[in-house]
């Protein structure tokens, strides 16, 4: 704790993308990375340009691909090793004092291997561990989740507040096609001899600890009527790298039978998902923000894209984010000079603190300290050309024909693009069992298809791939039964894409392409959101979703009970009541009322408006600082035996219709009528965002929700997994 008496905050960064010998003599390889050094960066400079992290509490190992020399850039002392990763975390437990926040992040492969300690584990047990960038070397060690948990142990001992992230898989795998995704981690089990001892403690130590932790967690777990004989290797709702122990908080990027990814989101960089979509939920950090909230946000943009990567997060939920004495700041950035001819200004940030191409600020007049009265905004402005120190901007949203001066002053809009236009990529078949005849008519397939997607490319919602820019949204093949098969960026089919399309169904190539205009519309809607930091109504809308007992009379206030979690998802049965708590966080004098919406994203692909029900409504009334009940109940379509529903909920200022974002089922007609009396009135600028989300030709590739700060709006999301 510094001198002063305040918490201080420790960050240990650790990325590597270069795997030297990367093949391992018992076979299997863990193949170079690129996107773990650029998480850290990225990490590096939240914690320094938000978090106001000082400098020299950073501490950073790391092993960046170099493609000119066989080796990384970084020095031996530097390179994440498993002695320099040893010696970091010692040197970072003995820096911090107690009350201080230490910070630890992980971006690299996953590993399996036998565990150094089957006396407490079990003989055939394993160790989960991160993966040293010198593993090909046998002489090296992996840093085992037994040597994690001594280091996480020692650190709770001397008081501090730990949060780690582990953006790294366990399993493994390969992804298929070439949808620009990347596994981070290896579905081998290394068998490699190593040396067993550790730098950490000694094996009595090792044993101790993990005997003592586990036992811990069969306790809890005994308090919940589950087994008695509780090991690691029987939780099944975590995320595999340490029992459940309380006192610090750990994201993990998956659970231990999925993969966690690496993708080049904007197009061109590549980041790990979870890494990704944490620095932009964390893009609303303030004091009031938990590990939940941002968790509840990271899971459902992650899921989004990778259905099969379930983010974990264990510890203290409830915790807020780097400590309640955390306070808000908005820093602002000088206009240096404007263009008025070509509609562009010059801002005063570059690449230096890690601004990039598309990067979007609000401008307001010189002055303005108040950065929430959104009526001031002169406009928004998107970065166009990035300097080292200073970027041109173009003129997105010129608010009242606005006249933006030298000395103007702008603020970071972190907003989520929605990007209209989803890139497909087609992957020829390869199968060499397949009779050629078979393979000639599966490419003939996939080449109908690709015509009827360039005739539509221009004005629809599909674009095709290349060479040079390879990520894609979806992929789509023919397997062996000649149907077609649409993949998502790693190669795992879509869920619930039914029936099959078969390749010789006439018009089939027009039904897929249906089919990846409806998906991308439901992608579209899941994406939505506000996270202008500046914003009177962010982090205002709070929603919770709570059992309630079979008689439970709408009339009456709900005795609430906690649901089932199932991988950090809260899980419900068929015909099980529920309630679905929202409150309006703003102050009674505000006199700031929500109008609430809420809409179900379904697991057949469909999307209705659940509140209100009344086809009249078009939202529900919530007062300030009060909150009210939604009964819900729950239902599967006909023949699933499980699936997953977004529970969505708006809360708008201005009265606004969000029948537009409605979707019937997977390959069901739309019903246009609703839509088509809204056509005839002026819309909102909030209405228009959703009509053009919906519209069957979107004349613009991307659209950015900050866009329309006239009408102030927010929204929040649940996920649930419903079984029958």
């Amino acid at each position: 704790m510094s001198k002063n008496g305040t918490s201080d905050l420790f960050a240990l960064l650790i990325g590597v993308d270069y795997y030297y010998q990367n093949t391992l003599p018992e076979g299997g390889s863990y193949p170079s990375l690129r996107g773990c050094v650029r998480d850290i960066n990225h990490v590096e400079d939240f914690l320094l340009q938000k978090v106001r992290i000082s400098k020299e509490n950073i501490m950073k190992l790391s092993s960046s691909f170099n493609d000119l020399e066989d080796g990384p850039r970084e020095s031996p002392e530097k390179l994440p090793t498993y002695y320099n990763m040893v010696a970091a975390f010692k040197t970072i437990t003995e820096k911090a004092q107690p009350g201080d926040q230490v910070y630890i992040h992980y971006s690299g492969h996953g590993g399996r291997t036998r565990t150094h300690i089957p006396d407490i584990k079990g003989q055939k047990a394993l160790d989960e561990t991160l993966v040293p960038t010198d593993i090909g070397d046998t002489s090296t060690r992996y840093l085992r989740d037994t040597e994690i948990a001594i280091i996480i142990k020692r650190m709770l001992e001397k008081k501090l507040v730990i949060t780690m992230v582990l953006d790294s898989c366990h399993s493994g795998g390969a992804t298929r096609g070439n949808g620009g995704a990347v596994v981070r981690g290896s579905s081998i089990i290394d068998e490699t001899p190593r040396p067993q001892d550790s730098a950490v403690a000694s094996r009595q130590d090792l044993e101790s600890t993990w005997k003592s932790l586990s036992s811990n967690t069969a306790d809890i777990n005994n308090n919940i009527n589950t087994s008695k004989n509780v090991t690691r290797n029987l939780q099944t709702d975590n995320s595999g790298w340490l029992p459940q122990i309380t006192g610090y908080v750990l994201l993990a990027a998956c659970r231990p039978s999925e993969s966690a990814y690496e993708y080049a989101f904007d197009g061109i960089e590549r980041n790990g998902a979870l890494t990704y979509w944490l620095l932009k939920s964390l893009s609303q950090l303030d004091k009031e923000i938990t590990f939940k909230q941002i968790h509840d946000r990271v899971i459902a943009k992650i899921h989004s894209q990778f259905p099969q990567q379930t983010p974990m997060l264990e510890g203290d939920g409830n915790r807020q984010v780097f400590g309640s004495n955390y306070i808000k700041t908005i820093y602002a950035v000088n206009v240096m000079s404007v263009d008025g001819a070509n509609k562009r200004i010059l801002l005063n940030t570059g690449q230096v603190h890690g601004i990039r191409k598309g990067t979007k600020f609000a401008v307001y007049p010189s002055g303005i300290s108040d950065f929430s009265q959104i009526e001031k905004r002169l406009a928004i402005v998107e970065v166009d050309e990035r300097g080292s120190t200073n970027s041109w901007a173009n003129v997105v949203t010129n608010f009242n024909n606005s006249n933006i001066e030298p000395g103007s002053q702008a603020i970071l809009v972190d907003p989520v693009d929605i990007h209209l236009k989803k890139k497909v990529n087609l992957v020829y078949p390869n199968n060499s069992n397949f009779d050629p005849s078979i393979r000639k008519d599966h490419s003939k397939a996939i080449e109908i298809l690709k015509d009827n997607i360039l005739k539509n490319s221009k004005e629809g919602f599909l674009e095709l791939t290349t060479l040079e820019n390879s990520n894609a949204d979806f992929q789509i093949t023919v397997n062996e039964k000649d149907e077609y098969e649409i993949w998502d960026p790693a190669g795992n089919p879509i869920p619930n894409l039914n029936p099959p399309i078969m390749i010789n169904k006439e018009n089939s190539a027009i039904s897929i392409i249906q089919r990846l205009v409806h998906l991308s519309k439901y992608m579209n809607i899941q994406q939505i959101d506000n996270l202008d930091n500046s914003s009177p109504l962010s982090r205002k809308l709070e929603i919770e979703l709570f059992g309630v007992a079979d008689d439970y009379d709408p009339a009456d206030k709900p005795e609430l009970k906690p649901l089932e979690f199932q991988n950090n998802i809260k899980k419900v049965k068929v015909g099980e009541k529920m309630v679905l708590r929202v409150r309006n966080n703003l102050p009674k004098e505000s006199n700031k009322v929500f109008n609430i919406t809420i809409l179900d994203l379904q697991p057949d692909w469909g999307v209705s408006q659940i509140y209100p029900s009344n086809p009249g409504e078009n939202f529900i009334p919530v007062d300030p600082d009060s909150e009210q009940y939604f009964p819900l109940g729950v239902s599967l379509p006909n023949g699933y035996k499980e699936g997953k529903d977004l529970i969505k909920v708006f809360a708008t200022l201005d009265p606004t219709d969000f029948h537009w974002l409605e979707l019937p089922s997977l390959d069901q007609k739309q019903v246009t009528q609703n839509k088509s009396i809204r056509s005839n009135v002026s819309m909102t600028p909030l209405e228009q965002l959703m009509a053009t989300i919906t519209k069957d030709k979107p004349a613009t590739r991307n659209i950015n929700p900050s866009s329309t700060p006239s009408k102030e709006w927010t929204t929040a999301q649940i996920e649930i997994q419903v079984e029958s």
